[in-house]
């Protein structure tokens, strides 16, 4: 195979990233997003490139020849970001333990050793690739040598061609292209009033800047000459600045470059450390001939083919009354899906079932067992498989990816092959090798027995080793009782809650359907009519058009492509037209009907013929519920056409709903939390909280509080909880930002310890780097330190805010665990089916409604002791929206 240079600009890639990935931390507050992205660029080019060497070139901190010559040379540019600059020595630990060459000379930048390894590199007739995003490389391109621009998370390989058409000439034209047109971005400042055009017409003409100057009378243009002839030396030094040296000292061998697989052993530590798990497979692969070479514990299944060897490990779990477990199954349908296979391991042994119904019906009993405790991952899904053969299991133990978002509540995965610590990292094969990129476990039904109880058996020995890990992490951070009494509990809650999933009145839904469908075409008729043309109304660009160009109302915003219509701006200019409400309408409709009517359709389940939610417990950070397929959570409910959806969910028959909502729940969580004792006094003693609060805001007695003033009094209330600023304040409330500014100092002047509060939770989180619930859930914040003032206030608002969201989620998750378990052990018909924000709703069986509603009122309003009472506000009705 020929040889091919990979030659990366350090610097100019990690700032790429930087920019391009939003703010990434470590559970210590570590900036990573420049990191990763970086790794991420680098090891796809690898992948589509294949390269043989590969360097990665820095520039250095301090003055360069560049700024000898010219004191200003970058002088425009801004520093460097404090979050930025944080991460280049750890882009350069980790390129070191990767083996891969690294280069930076003092004085001297990254280009200009660019250069000059490229260069070594074409003399040899060695194909190089240079990755950048600074197109000052371009005149390094040979026949030799190609660059690779970075935009936008790819790579455009320039060819002679297209540096012809952009700058007019050669690869080398490029340096007299900015001799004379300059370049703002590093200060170079050419001839003033020469631009692009004028640049290259004048290089077509006469070849250089030199050529220019040498042949000033021959310009056309009167004025340009006198520009040339006054400028000349600025030119030539332009032309310097730009050029890229490619005799530099830098000191290396070819050899230096090749491309060779990392020492494991330091890799593992540095990518374990700034969580970098997810690339740890791949790297492996690299570095180990057989898995064999690395393993610390042999991990052999023992596959049970006959009914003689399964009685015997039945046998041994009953002894033993621990096992951990990992089931396969193929994803296909929450009612039908087959356990293909079943991992256990007890008693330092790998066991492998191949499953059907006989085979799983066998350990129904030790799956029903509470007193054998089973340890699994993400276990909501070893529930939802157990269910499908009707068993209910009982002693789920340990569930590591439960705990790991506990622990790390940031990650964006949770999957096994992410967690794997440094033990675990040299023993375990990714899901992502074993799978196939991008594939799913329906492959599973593919794959050979010898497969499956491989990489089951070593998913089970990942639940293992990571149990002992986080049973110690849980207790130094102080969150055991979160975890056994709350997280744990709900997996089966949740499971359950999949399970049995929703009714659906298909009749009512294709009503809704016709509803909204005419109602998006009589809107759509009205805006062309308005518009006075027909164009496409989900396009930004055209609609811009038609708004302020046809219509020409004066525009907010600009971007990129046209002209902004986001809703904000939409809202913003309504009065202005009245064309800008029907296409707000429009868009609300629109999106109620494919969203709510169409997804839905999609999602009811072929079997059940319910829907069948599935309910995430490690997505949100404070700690909040989300559901998917259909989202349960965003059910609008502000326009009574958002709200009328509600309506398709039916109780059964012979079944009425009970739904039951936390009144305030927030608002209490923080007069608990503050200890404020005017908030306290309202609910104790039952007074209206925001009536109270807009007889302090707008200085009336209580008696005379308007509906406005009560409506924006809450707005406040609400606010004060989110930490809103007085900007955000006057945008809601459509007032000056004077007004909110007041409105806030009136709500501090009634609540006083609740400001005190606020900045406490603010300076707790400065010095601590993270913010507590009540049940001390945590929550890193590493932005409260950011030099970025965006990034600052916006980890301060969040120091205010996690707290009181988090405790309220806590809470939230109590009751459903009260709920749940006072069904189950009173063996009612009735069974909780939905949480939705602060909401329980319940299916009762109408010989059970009055009892099932004090059960739920009373397992609510008793979840926790707080300072104030929980209120709970309950309705009943054959349907959702009935409830409310």
């Amino acid at each position: 195979m020929s040889n091919l240079v990979m030659i990366i600009d350090g610097n100019s890639l990690m700032n790429r990233a930087f920019y391009g990935i939003p703010p990434l931390t470590t559970k210590d507050g570590i900036h990573t997003n420049a990191v990763l992205g970086f790794l991420n660029m680098m090891n796809k080019l690898v992948d589509e490139y294949q390269p043989t060497h590969l360097s990665v070139a820095f520039d250095l901190k301090g003055p360069t020849f560049r700024h000898k010559t010219f004191e200003d040379y970058k002088g425009t540019r801004k520093g460097m970001a404090e979050e930025l600059r944080m991460q280049m020595p750890i882009i350069k630990e980790i390129l070191e333990k990767l083996n891969i060459h690294m280069m930076g000379i003092q004085g001297y930048e990254a280009d200009d050793l660019i250069g000059t390894v490229a260069k070594h590199f074409s003399a040899k007739k060695t194909n190089v690739k240079i990755v950048t995003g600074d197109k000052d490389a371009l005149q390094l391109t040979d026949d030799y040598v190609q660059i690779l621009y970075a935009k936008k998370g790819q790579f455009l390989p320039y060819t002679f061609e297209m540096i012809k058409e952009e700058f007019g000439g050669e690869p080398l034209g490029v340096i007299d292209y900015k001799g004379l047109a300059g370049d703002s971005s590093d200060n170079i400042p050419g001839i003033p009033g020469f631009g692009p055009k004028t640049a290259m017409k004048l290089l077509a003409q006469f070849g250089s800047v030199e050529g220019v100057i040498e042949h000033v009378d021959e310009v056309s243009n009167k004025r340009w000459q006198n520009l040339i002839r006054e400028n000349a030396e600025q030119a030539l030094l332009s032309k310097k600045l730009a050029t890229i040296m490619i005799h530099v000292p830098v000191e290396f061998e070819d050899e230096d470059l090749l491309l060779e697989a990392p020492d494991y052993e330091p890799l593992v530590e540095t990518l374990t450390r700034y969580e970098f798990t997810r690339l740890l497979s791949r790297y492996k692969s690299q570095d180990m001939d057989t898995a064999g070479d690395h393993i610390e514990e042999v991990i052999e299944p023992i596959v049970l083919e006959n009914e003689e060897t399964r009685r015997d490990l039945r046998a041994i779990i009953k002894h033993a009354k621990a096992f951990s477990l990992s089931i396969i199954s193929d994803k296909d349908n929450i009612l039908t899906d087959d356990v293909l296979g079943m991992a256990i391991y007890v008693k330092n042994k790998y066991y492998y079932l191949p499953c059907d119904e006989k085979i799983i019906m066998e350990y129904k009993a030790i799956f029903e067992d509470k007193q054998i405790e089973k340890y699994g991952h993400e276990l909501k899904q070893v529930y939802l498989k157990l269910f499908r053969y009707g068993i209910r299991p009982e002693g789920f133990k340990f569930d590591t990816f439960i705990a790991a978002y506990l622990i790390s509540p940031s990650l964006k995965s949770y999957e096994l092959s992410e967690l794997l610590t440094k033990e675990t990292a040299k023993s375990i094969m990714s899901q992502e090798d074993f799978l196939g990129k991008g594939k799913k476990a329906e492959l599973f039904s593919s794959k050979s027995i010898e497969e499956l109880s491989d990489f089951a058996c070593k998913q089970v020995f990942a639940v293992k080793t990571i149990k002992e890990s986080y049973d110690k992490t849980l207790k130094d951070f102080d969150l055991e009782n979160l975890y056994y009494d709350v997280e744990l509990p709900l997996v089966e809650v949740l499971a359950d809650l999949e399970f049995r999933g929703m009714a659906v009145d298909e009749k009512a839904l294709d009503e809704m359907d016709e509803l909204l469908t005419k109602k998006v075409g009589d809107l759509t008729s009205e805006i062309y009519e308005l518009a006075g043309e027909e164009f496409n109304i989900n396009s930004p660009k055209q609609l811009g058009v038609i708004l302020f160009e046809k219509l020409e109302i004066p525009p907010l915003k600009k971007t990129k492509t046209g002209y902004s219509t986001s809703h904000d701006i939409l809202m913003k200019i309504k009065d202005k037209h009245e064309i800008v409400e029907k296409i707000v309408d429009y868009r609300t409709y629109a999106k109620l009907k494919s969203t709510y009517i169409d997804g839905l359709k999609a999602v009811i389940n072929p079997v059940s013929g319910r829907v069948h939610s599935s309910f995430n417990q490690t997505v949100a950070v404070t700690g909040r519920l989300s559901s998917t397929d259909p989202n349960m959570q965003n059910i609008p409910m502000k326009l009574e056409e958002g709200r009328k959806i509600r309506k398709i969910f039916v109780a059964s028959e012979g079944y009425e709903y009970v739904d039951a909502d936390y009144s305030q729940i927030e608002l209490r969580v923080l007069a608990h939390m503050s200890d404020d004792k005017m908030l306290k006094k309202a609910f104790t003693e039952n007074i209206d909280i925001h009536t109270l609060t807009a007889a302090s805001v707008f200085h009336v007695p209580m008696e005379e509080v308007t509906r406005l003033q009560r409506s924006r009094a809450k707005e406040v209330n609400f606010g004060i909880v989110y930490g809103m600023s007085d900007f955000g304040l006057s945008e809601n409330l459509k007032i000056t930002r004077k007004e909110a500014k007041l409105y806030i100092e009136n709500y501090f002047k009634q609540y006083e310890s609740v400001k005190t509060y606020m900045e406490e939770k603010v300076a707790e989180c400065k010095e601590n780097g993270y913010v507590t619930t009540i049940l001390n859930r945590k929550r890193n914040i590493p932005e409260i330190n950011s030099s970025n003032f965006n990034l600052r206030s916006f980890g301060e608002r969040t120091a205010m805010n996690t707290p009181i969201q988090g405790s309220a989620a806590d809470i939230i998750k109590i009751a459903m665990i009260k709920v749940y378990n006072a069904l189950k052990e009173g063996n009612y018909k009735s069974k909780l089916l939905l949480q939705v924000h602060d909401e329980l709703l319940i299916e009762a069986h109408e010989d059970e409604l009055e009892e099932i509603k004090t059960l739920l009122k009373d397992n609510m309003e008793q979840a926790v002791e707080l300072s104030v009472p929980l209120d709970v506000d309950m309705n009943v009705g054959k349907n959702w929206y009935d409830t409310k």
